[in-house]
C-alpha cells in the first residue's frame, strides 16, 4: 500500500491502541523474546532516543518521524542481514515506487525527525533528491539520522548531512577478519579510514553494534578499537543491540566447543570499556554472558 494508505490503515490503529493500551502486538513478539531474556530489544532503543510520548490525546496527530528504507541498494552482504534490506543478498535492487516516493516528499514537509537506512544510504539516489527537498523547505532544525556500514564517503551526500541536526551511526560489529566475515564485502582499511573521516565532522557520531554469536568470538577487539576512539573523541557515542536472527547467528547457538572462548572474550570486553560512555553496550554484553552462561 501506499504511505498515506498504511499511516490511516486499520493496522496501524490496531496497532497504535495496542501500545496504548501496555499490549504487545503480535508482530512486536522479537522485541518481547528479546526483552524476556535481558537483551534490550529495538523497542527499547527507540523509547530511550525518544521518549514514552504518545497519549489517547496526540496519537492520531501529524506524522512528525520518519523511517526510510526506499531501497534495498546495498554493497554488502551480511550474514545476520536478509533480502529486504541488501540487493546482493536478493540478487536484484528493489527500490520504492516513484509515486509513493513523491507521497513521502509531501508527507517530509511536516518532519521533526527523519531516519535514512536502507541499503546503504549512501547509495540511494532517492535520498539526495529527499535531502535537497528538505534544505529547499528550510528544515535545518530536523534531526537527522543515518545508519551507514562506513564503506561508502561521498562528499556530495556529506555536504547535504551537514545541513540538518545530523548523527551519524556507524555500523561496527567487528573489526579486521572477524568484520571482513561477518559482513561480506567489507575492505576493513577502506571502513577505517571512513570512520575516521566520519569523526572529523562536525556531527554527532554514534557507533551502533549488532551483537550477534561470531562477533562475541572477537568482541575484545572491537572493545580495544572503541576505547581508543573514545579516547581521542570522546563525545562519541556507542548503542547495541543483540540480533536473534537469523537463527545460526544468535548468541544462544555459540557451538558448544566455543563458548568458553567466546566468555573469555566478553570479560576482556568488559574489562576495557569501563567508562560511563559505554554503559549500554556493556549491559548488553553482560546480558549476552548470561544467555551463554544458561546454555553451558
Amino acid at each position: 500500500m501506499s504511505p498515506t494508505e498504511f499511516q490511516n490503515s486499520q493496522y496501524l490503529k490496531n496497532l497504535r491502541q495496542n501500545f496504548l493500551n501496555g499490549e504487545y502486538d503480535d508482530t512486536c513478539i522479537g522485541c518481547k523474546r528479546s526483552e524476556d531474556a535481558g537483551l534490550q530489544s529495538i523497542r527499547e532503543h527507540m523509547v530511550a532516543l525518544y521518549g514514552d510520548t504518545a497519549t489517547p490525546d496526540n496519537i492520531e496527530t501529524e506524522l512528525d518521524y520518519m523511517e526510510l528504507r526506499t531501497s534495498n541498494l546495498c554493497n554488502f552482504q551480511c550474514k545476520m542481514c536478509n533480502a529486504q534490506n541488501s540487493s546482493l543478498i536478493a540478487g536484484s535492487v528493489t527500490n520504492i515506487s516513484e509515486d509513493n516516493f513523491q507521497t513521502i516528499l509531501k508527507l517530509a514537509e511536516n518532519l521533526k525527525h527523519l531516519t535514512l537506512t536502507g541499503g546503504e544510504p549512501m547509495l540511494i539516489k532517492h535520498y539526495y533528491e529527499l535531502l535537497d527537498h528538505l534544505v529547499s523547505l528550510d528544515k535545518s532544525d530536523l534531526t537527522l539520522k543515518i545508519y551507514t556500514n562506513a564503506s561508502v564517503y561521498n562528499p556530495v551526500f556529506i555536504e547535504k548531512i551537514l545541513k540538518f541536526n545530523t548523527y551519524l551511526h556507524l555500523s561496527i560489529d567487528a573489526v579486521g577478519n572477524t568484520a571482513e566475515n561477518l559482513r561480506v564485502g567489507t575492505n576493513w582499511k577502506v571502513v577505517d579510514e571512513n570512520i575516521n573521516k566520519f569523526l572529523q565532522l562536525p556531527l554527532k557520531v554514534i557507533f551502533h553494534t549488532t551483537i550477534t554469536g561470531p562477533a562475541l568470538e572477537d568482541i575484545h577487539s572491537l572493545a580495544q578499537y572503541f576505547f581508543g576512539i573514545s579516547k581521542k573523541y570522546p563525545n562519541c557515542k556507542f548503542l547495541a543491540h543483540t540480533a536473534r536472527s537469523p537463527v545460526n547467528m544468535a548468541v544462544a547457538q555459540i557451538p558448544k566447543n566455543k563458548r568458553l572462548a567466546t566468555m573469555d572474550s566478553i570479560d576482556r570486553a568488559l574489562n576495557i570499556l569501563t567508562d560511563p560512555v559505554f554503559t549500554q553496550l556493556r549491559a548488553q554484553l553482560i546480558s549476552c554472558k548470561r544467555v551463554i552462561g544458561s546454555a553451558m
